[in-house]
């Protein structure tokens, strides 16, 4: 009789047993992995539709080989592969995406417009030609080209010069032979250590310049009449003219300068972005040099101008054979134009000169190698965005840190034992 309850009191405890590891397998869905946290619904705003960055994405392998197939149609089969070409071939030099006109990109953007059409924009060296050029070529839509239009003249004023073009690879092949068969046997030692160098081992389009600063106003000291104090004074003007925002390397810049919108956030203040510039500054090369014009950018740390279709970029690429008669110079942007309520380009030159010391070895340290500069919001938001951060601790004085539902660090016991499930941050599509 009691061997009996001895088996009945086993039996019982296996199935308990067994019934207590099944719940707890199933409590945990079979993985090994943590529990997730319970979601917590955010305020934060979701991301842009990513169908909107393909308007300015590169272009994929289908529309570079549809480009090419449309040029080698048109151009003729006297095309030769730019890796190949010689100088007196006609080949394509490169392929790229056209940007759309910036009128059309926020007519879809912020509108709701068809997107413009897709081009690519083509760099054609003509050397087989009776005269040799150099010819620029818009072609769309793409994916599907039918179109192709020479833009050479609109971009740069004039025919391209053959003289002007890059260097092709065979040509740095050959240059590479010459140097190295012919020229390298007359100085070993010292082209040897030529040839081996590795330089490695060392808001909307009507803006406004604001620039805020602080002057000191002598007033007399109410205690003493005979003392005078220095009273801080903030300083606020508007940079009406191209003439006042085009700052040289070394000039003082303001010590808030900033592009405002028409637009103003809650508190009435100009929706806008500071520029904060963070580069050492250095004389790039003497003004009475013959190369500075095709290089004149370098000569401001910050410069503001009216926005162009025609003034898109500082440099070219034509400036690698002929810098001396550069066919646009950045300086000619800068014509004393007004600045108030117009769409503004602010041009920002970050200088870095590293000179290797003994330090470098054997890895160049980054402490203080700071440069370039920081777009910033200002009065763009109507607080700080980082409240609505889904890991942000915020809490007011009558409410008590204690509770979790205030202070998540104050459960950090509690939620550790399981994975936050964070979504993407982002505040009003940024």
């Amino acid at each position: 009789m009691n061997l009996k309850v001895v088996l009945v009191f086993l039996a019982l405890s296996l199935i308990t047993i067994f019934a207590l590891a099944y719940v707890l397998l199933t409590s945990q869905g079979g993985s090994s992995q943590p529990p997730r946290c319970p979601s917590v619904s955010h305020s934060a705003q979701p991301w842009t539709h990513p169908g909107q960055s393909q308007l300015f994405a590169d272009l994929s392998r289908e529309e570079l080989m549809a480009v090419m197939s449309f040029l080698t149609q048109k151009l003729g089969p006297g095309l030769v592969d730019a890796a190949q070409a010689r100088p007196f071939d006609n080949c394509v030099f490169s392929v790229e995406l056209q940007l759309p006109r910036k009128a059309a990109a926020l007519a879809h953007l912020d509108r709701g417009s068809p997107p413009p059409a897709r081009e690519a924009l083509a760099i054609v060296f003509f050397g087989g030609q009776p005269q040799p050029n150099v010819t620029e070529l818009v072609v769309g839509p793409l994916p599907r080209p039918s179109y192709m239009r020479d833009v050479t003249v609109e971009r740069h004023g004039g025919p391209l010069p053959y003289h002007r073009r890059p260097v092709l690879r065979t040509e740095s092949a050959q240059m590479w032979k010459h140097l190295k068969e012919v020229e390298l046997p007359k100085a070993p030692v010292f082209l040897a250590s030529v040839f081996n160098y590795s330089g490695s081992t060392l808001a909307g389009l009507k803006n406004w310049v604001v620039a805020e600063d602080v002057v000191f106003k002598p007033v007399a000291a109410p205690w003493s009449p005979e003392h005078q104090l220095q009273r801080p004074q903030l300083t606020r003007q508007v940079l009406g003219r191209e003439d006042l925002t085009a700052f040289l390397l070394g000039s003082p810049l303001p010590r808030y300068l900033y592009l405002a919108s028409n637009q103003t956030n809650a508190w009435g203040h100009q929706r806008g972005y500071r520029i904060q510039i963070h580069s050492p500054f250095g004389i790039h090369m003497p003004l009475d040099s013959d190369m500075e014009r095709a290089l004149s950018w370098g000569r401001y740390q910050l410069a503001v101008t009216r926005r162009k279709e025609k003034e898109s970029q500082s440099s070219s690429i034509y400036y690698q054979n002929d810098i001396w008669t550069p066919t646009m110079a950045f300086a000619d942007f800068i014509n004393n134009e007004t600045l108030l309520g117009e769409d503004l380009v602010a041009w920002v030159t970050a200088s870095f000169l590293h000179i290797p010391h003994a330090e470098d070895v054997p890895n160049t340290v980054t402490l203080g190698n700071r440069v370039g500069f920081l777009l910033r919001p200002y009065n763009f938001f109507d607080e700080d965005p980082s409240i609505f951060s889904p890991d942000s601790v915020y809490f007011e004085k009558d409410q008590n840190a204690g509770l979790c539902s205030v202070n998540h660090v104050a459960c950090i016991p509690h939620l550790a034992s399981c994975v936050p499930d964070l979504p993407p941050f982002s505040y009003q599509d940024f």
